[in-house]
């Protein structure tokens, strides 16, 4: 371990709750140091997310920046996740007492609260591509921006090769003649092509993939079904019951589909099933605000 790392306050936070670092995520914060920009590849639960923001995070606390300028932009594809990301790193900031300002900036933040963010902005600042570029068009965009110190591109992986990942890659160049020395951080899901996607993130000399192997492989299961498949439509409504036997059996599930109809189609199908008065919500972007924040912390 780093030596100043064993009395980082993220390290008390971590002993505190009977956890310890990865190795990529220590190896992330080393190659930041040389300069490096980096991919990081990891499974989903490894440890992606404190890995991207410790050399931020480090930053802020070892140089003491004054407040009112922006250090750290992470950029998300989903709204819901810039909103986990800031609730996930305000747990350890408040613990540790560290005077760092995050907050989020999506379609669902106030018009009061974005304008106050322009004139008095976070220290670290989570949003989406398209709010990202409203920023970019701003005419004090130079100003905001001129600073920053860490790039951190979440999910980049579902960014690319995408009418979302050309907007983000443009803006991205325009952040490059903006400030001039800063750090880029791809994360991404387990991936083939890497080199596309560093490539993608930075046009660095000094930038580096940091892959993790899966550890723990996923258990896959194809549920069968006794009623016929239908060659087209239903939108796998004929597989609720086997469905809801495996969401009764669970803690907690959650299940993803391809359409926001389809969401709502499964959800009043299940609802239909659930005879054991299971808690059943339904969670996508055309909902009213208030209901997914409150889907979102149930």
């Amino acid at each position: 371990m780093i030596p100043k790392l064993k009395s980082h306050p993220i390290t008390k936070w971590l002993n505190k709750n009977g956890w310890s670092y990865h190795k990529h995520q220590i190896d992330t914060l080393v190659e930041v140091k040389k300069g490096c920009d980096i991919l990081l590849v990891a499974p989903t639960g490894g440890g992606k997310t404190l890995a991207g923001f410790l050399p931020a995070i480090t930053d802020l606390i070892e140089n003491k920046y004054k407040k009112n300028f922006l250090h750290t932009l992470y950029i998300s594809p989903l709204k819901a996740l810039t909103v986990d990301v800031q609730r996930n790193l305000i747990q350890p900031i408040n613990d540790q007492s560290l005077n760092i300002s995050v907050e989020t900036r999506t379609s669902d933040t106030p018009y009061s609260k974005k304008r106050r963010q322009k004139i008095f902005p976070p220290q670290m600042l989570m949003t989406t591509p398209e709010s990202f570029a409203l920023l970019m068009s701003d005419e004090n965009a130079e100003d905001y921006f001129k600073n920053i110190k860490f790039l951190i591109i979440d999910e980049i992986h579902t960014l690319i090769n995408s009418k979302r990942g050309d907007l983000l890659s443009l803006n991205i160049a325009r952040l490059n003649k903006l400030s001039l020395n800063y750090i880029k951080i791809g994360l991404s899901a387990t991936i083939k092509d890497k080199e596309n996607v560093l490539n993608f993130l930075s046009q660095n000399k000094q930038k580096k993939i940091i892959d993790i192997p899966s550890i723990n492989k996923p258990s896959v299961e194809i549920l069968t079904s006794d009623n016929r498949i239908p060659w087209s439509g239903h939108m796998a409504t004929y597989s609720i019951k086997a469905l809801y036997k495996k969401i009764e059996k669970a803690e907690m599930s959650i299940i993803f589909v391809n359409t926001r109809a389809q969401a709502e189609l499964i959800f009043h199908n299940l609802w239909l099933e659930n005879k054991s008065n299971l808690k059943i919500a339904v969670h996508h972007g055309s909902l009213e605000k208030k209901i997914r924040k409150l889907i979102e912390k149930k």
